[in-house]
């Protein structure tokens, strides 16, 4: 191919092809055995401005055709659905082939194509390259999350990684650009960081920013009234950017229906890097971008450095908003990429590299293979390629000689620094540590460095003012206006990890920025407090290392800061006098107290004794006994000593435990949670978790970094999302179980080396992936449970006979097996479920009979058998179905009164019920089913809410109706199939959502009503139950690789005579191995029209 001629040759054929056509073979090849989405290829190609359908189909048709290739059994280029194009073909480049230059990039003319240290925008837009795939993936993620209500995106990533750049340059020109992007189009963008007192007041001056037809919506001097608006009534102001949009879409043909404005949150670290930002501030900020996402007006985009994201679990508006496609994780650059950021944009202004005349090497692979080794420094490398060409030769060349002159990559900003720095007169260097003071900022737990933003008018001196005049300058610092007023920054935080001078002062001031960040917001909180006495600093280590630094040249203090420590010690000073005169006091009672004092302390040891001894017992109650016997499944003998411990834990508290016997009281009120959870006392379990909660919280807020009490956090952060999770409330399941995951992700930072801290957070992706199948999530499902596999096998290696860990295993691999069964894959399916029972049959239990191994051993069994039902084998389902009814009558006689043991028999026995009617046995099925649904009931008038069981009970009477058919007693069949479509239509009316397995089981109930209403002759009362069993289902089904949307999809076209309909769908059962479906709807056509004739 010769890209630049628009030539495909072969041999002596030469065959001319269209521009964009050759702009996307050449990307393809560029991107040789990887796929390529249609959307890069758009912004690639095109640079995402294309009007009428879709170009890049057109472009790859063209291709294609004088290929000569075949799009079934492609040679050159292959579709791969939903993802995109890979070319298949192998490439070989040139020595000389420099990367793509498409016809459509336009000469650029302004000046340098490199931005330094600042962030690409939308005016650089046009040399913004080496992003389209992070571009593309962050507008799917938008796409997704628009099409699910909540138009918010997170991207995270270390500092360095160019988020800002692919939001400003990358997704937003797209979107503004006329008729947006892929359906997305938005009409104004503003950008706000959460820095300064207030964020509310930040958010509305940001807000003015936003215009409707150059009319801004929100007036600058509104900028107050509009800051306690979104705390008190955020939703008005989302009423007034409603109208605006109304009256856009009215007067307007350039935007499409549905255009929105954007907001933009840069650095969203600053929520918990800022001392100064409050509570109750934090809150209302965070609040209010939840409304805009929610609201249908607003697309928010925010970024983070990950460092911080541990922190977003802190508010759980923020994790609510990024579930589903809402965090995006920035990626770190591919050398293919780092290689388009620094040839395209030299190309497009008439730049070359050149050759070292020694190494024949091109100085563009030397920058780049120096950026590759560290490819989260993208500033580093813009800076590089900016200072090279300010060093370029007339005929625009890019040396070497000056390459070596700046360092380097990793030498030019801090060799250009304090270059710039040495320059300066003595006075104006003497301001450096002043300027410092002001622009760091130094986090007071971990010690991360952020920028902070200062005031020009705060400068003060001339040498202060000419320091930051000549920083600007060199386009280290950066001067823009903010709150009104000139302000100046940092122009990347790479400045202050980079340059040697910066670097060592921190170093030097570290405990002191520290102390200082630690000061600020105690200080604030008086502030904000009316000054009380109450919130000035006590004497201790807090006073101890404010007072120094009322002293101390390093850190600078704002007024308030000051007045708070001098008032503090000189309440601490007063406190200290009247302390020493109620002693000299109490000195003269003090021979008449000590003998009342010895029988005080006397008592009080008599009572210690007693309580230890009694925690040492409910210890002992809770903790060894209960692992015993919870093996055995025998928790009920615990029930009533767990009963009078939860009474005893929760109302005989001490006010001086200290931390060992605090975790020793939230474990044991974990373990009383346990049993109580066990033998469904819902209330009492939460009133126990809830109490190890707040233990948990407050032990954590005064040791951060204490192993131990993480673990016990995530633990009670676990039992608390699985009490949601049992009640269906999958919003504050999520939030709990990201909470746990964080603590485990903690806990293993802490102990890196701890199989006991991997095995936790195997246990909190599990939770993650049982959440996501629950939301019909199953490919992040998967994600999550492989992710927990891994780390269960990583724990195995180290602990090869740790048997409790390879039944953990096959509990993952069970739910591989589920999430594989969902989407259609039945033998790989097959293939889970089988190393289950491999895993669970290998385990060197040290009790063979323990019975709660024997009854994950019978869950393994039913697994086996449903799937061989599904796939027509009825003998191995018959056989593995008896296995596992075995055990749990065995284990159930043994203990009776497990109610989730019999839960388990009962949903057994309906899937055998299931089996005896795929056998014809209809006499066999109506008595298990009887019993198993007379299980169920009891259950259900225990705790009604569980929404699984009462789908497992609406399949019971459905399989019941079906056997009353086939004993020809159609007056039962009818009342079990109408209780059938009764407990399903009670699901689906209470659920929110659109949930495909209440609507699959809606409309199985609704097709066997209709068989019942077939066999009474009551064609059109059948004919109407089958129509709306395809209404339920005609959304969800016809793209659904789902055995359970698909089978009743097919049944319901066939029974309503639409064969041709159905056959798309049974070939996809077909393919993945299904087979009791497709016999059964055969049968079931048959019958029908025999009827109907």
């Amino acid at each position: 191919m010769k890209p630049q001629e628009r030539v495909l040759q072969r041999g002596p054929v030469s065959v001319e092809i269209g521009v964009k056509s050759m702009d996307v073979l050449v990307h393809l090849a560029e991107q040789a055995g990887a796929v390529v989405s249609a959307e890069q290829l758009l912004i690639e190609c095109w640079r995402g401005t294309f009007y009428g359908d879709n170009p890049v189909h057109k472009a790859i048709t063209e291709l294609r055709k004088q290929l000569g290739d075949n799009v079934r059994s492609p040679t050159y280029i292959a579709t791969i659905r939903k993802r995109g194009y890979r070319l298949l073909a192998p490439v070989v480049f040139p020595d000389n082939f420099a990367g793509m230059v498409t016809r459509s990039d336009p000469a650029w003319g302004h000046g340098s194509p490199f931005r330094g240290l600042e962030p690409f925008d939308a005016r650089y837009t046009t040399v913004f390259f080496g992003r389209s795939s992070a571009t593309a993936q962050i507008l799917q993620s938008l796409r997704r999350q628009i099409d699910a209500g909540c138009a918010f995106v997170l991207c995270v990533g270390p500092s360095g990684c160019g988020k800002t750049s692919l939001i400003r340059a990358g997704v937003l020109p797209l979107l503004t650009q006329p008729g947006g992007f892929d359906g997305i189009a938005v009409c104004s963008v503003t950008e706000v960081s959460p820095i300064g007192e207030s964020l509310c007041k930040a958010l509305a001056h940001a807000m003015t920013a936003w215009t409707v037809r150059d009319r801004p919506v929100f007036m600058s001097s509104e900028i107050q009234g509009l800051a306690i608006e979104l705390q008190a009534d955020p939703e008005a102001v989302v009423g007034r950017l409603a109208a605006a949009l109304q009256r856009l879409e009215l007067t307007s043909t350039t935007y499409p229906t549905g255009v929105r404005f954007a907001l933009v949150v840069d650095a969203l670290e600053g929520l918990f890097a800022n001392p100064l930002v409050s509570e109750h501030d934090k809150a209302s900020f965070v609040r209010a971008l939840d409304l805009f996402a929610r609201c249908g007006h607003v697309l928010v985009m925010a970024t983070c450095r990950n460092d911080f994201y541990p922190r977003v679990v802190e508010l759980p508006v923020l994790i609510e908003l990024k579930q589903g496609s809402g965090l995006y994780d920035v990626k770190p650059v591919t050398l293919g990429e780092i290689s388009q950021m620094i040839r395209r944009p030299a190309q497009s202004a008439a730049l070359t590299f050149a050759r070292d005349a020694q190494t024949e090497e091109l100085l563009d692979d030397v920058i780049r293979d120096a950026a590759g080794r560290n490819p989260e420094a993208l500033p580093l490398l813009q800076y590089t390629l900016q200072e090279l060409y300010a060093r370029r030769s007339d005929a625009g060349v890019l040396s070497f000689e000056a390459y070596r002159e700046i360092g380097g990559i990793e030498g030019a900003l801090g060799t250009r620094a304090e270059a710039i720095f040495q320059q300066l007169d003595n006075e104006a260097r003497s301001a450096l540590p002043w300027l410092l003071q002001h622009l760091v900022n130094l986090h007071a737990d971990d010690g991360g460095v952020t920028g902070r933003k200062v005031a020009w008018s705060s400068l003060g001196t001339e040498a202060r003012q000419r320091l930051v005049q000549r920083l600007v300058d060199a386009r280290l610092l950066v001067s823009e206006l903010a709150f009104e007023q000139p302000m100046v920054s940092v122009a990347h935080e790479a400045l202050l990890q980079h340059w040697p001078r910066v670097v060592d002062w921190i170093d030097e001031n570290r405990a002191a920025l520290q102390a200082r960040a630690r000061l600020a917001a105690v200080a604030l909180r008086w502030k904000h407090e009316a000054r009380r006495r109450d919130f000035l600093l006590p004497s201790g280590r807090l006073l101890d290392e404010a007072l120094p630094l009322l002293e101390n040249m390093a850190v600078s203090l704002a007024d308030y800061e000051i007045a708070f420590i001098r008032i503090s010690d000189r309440h601490a000073r007063f406190a200290q006098r009247m302390r020493v005169l109620a002693v000299s006091l109490i000195s003269v009672f003090a021979v008449m107290a000590i003998a009342a004092a010895v029988m005080a302390i006397r008592a009080r040891q008599d009572a210690d004794r007693r309580r230890a001894g009694a925690e040492g017992l409910v210890d002992f109650m809770l903790g060894n006994l209960s692992e015993r016997l919870q093996p055995l499944g025998r928790l009920d003998l615990l029930d009533s000593v767990s009963t009078e411990a939860l009474h005893y834990l929760t109302h005989a508290q001490p006010a001086d435990m200290d931390r060992e016997s605090s975790l020793h009281r939230a474990k044991a009120l974990m373990q009383i949670g346990d049993i109580r959870l066990a033998r469904a006392d819902r209330e009492q379990a939460l009133v126990a978790f809830s109490q190890a909660m707040t233990l948990l919280q407050q032990l954590h807020i005064e040791a951060p970094k204490d192993a131990d009490i993480l673990a016990e956090l995530g633990k009670a952060n676990f039992w608390m999302g699985l009490i949601d999770f049992r009640k269906h409330d999958l919003q504050g399941a999520a939030v709990a179980w990201e909470r746990y995951r964080v603590a485990t992700l903690q806990r293993s930072v802490i102990q890196p080396g701890n199989p006991d801290a991997w095995l936790e957070m195997s246990y909190a992706y599990n939770n993650l992936g049982t959440l996501a199948a629950a939301r019909n999530n199953y490919d992040e499902a998967l994600a999550d449970f492989r992710r927990s596999i891994e780390l269960k096998r990583r724990v195995l290696q180290e602990q090869p006979a740790n048997d409790s860990v390879a039944v953990e295993l096959a509990d993952s691999l069970s739910w591989v097996g589920s999430n594989l069964l969902h989407t259609g894959r039945l033998l790989a399916a097959r293939d889970s479920y089988q190393q289950e029972f491999d895993a669970l049959s290998k385990a060197r239990v040290a009790d063979p009979m323990a019975a709660v191994w024997r009854f994950r051993l019978a869950n393994a069994h039913s697994h086996i058998a449903g799937l061989a039902m599904l796939t027509g084998n009825l003998a191995v389902a018959q056989e593995h179905y008896e296995s596992a009814r075995v055990i749990l009558v065995d284990i159930i006689a043994k203990q009776p009164d497990n109610r989730s043991w019999q839960h388990s028999l009962a949903v057994l026995q309906i899937e055998m019920g299931g089996l005896w009617l795929a056998g014809s046995r209809p006499a066999q099925a109506q008595a298990i089913l009887v019993q198993a649904i007379a299980t169920m009931e009891s259950l259900l008038r225990r705790d009604p809410s569980v929404r699984d069981w009462q789908l497992q009970l609406a399949l019971g009477y459905r399989y019941l109706a079906v056997a009353c058919l086939g004993t020809a007693h159609l007056a039962e069949a009818r009342i079990h199939a109408d209780r059938s479509v009764q407990i399903v239509e009670g699901i689906a009316s209470k659920t929110a959502d659109d949930n495909p397995v209440d609507r699959a089981a809606f409309a199985q109930s609704l097709i066997v009503r209709g068989d019942v209403e077939l066999a009474a002759r009551r064609i059109d009362v059948a004919t109407q139950s089958w129509s709306r069993a395809l209404e339920l289902l005609a959304r969800l089904a016809p793209d659904s690789r789902d055995p359970r949307m698909l089978e009743p999809w097919v049944r319901a076209l066939v029974r309503l005579h639409r064969d041709e309909q159905a056959v798309p769908a049974i070939d996809r059962l077909s393919a993945s191995g299904y087979r009791d479906a497709f016999m059964s709807v055969t049968a079931s056509s048959t019958a029908a029209r025999e009827l109907v004739q």
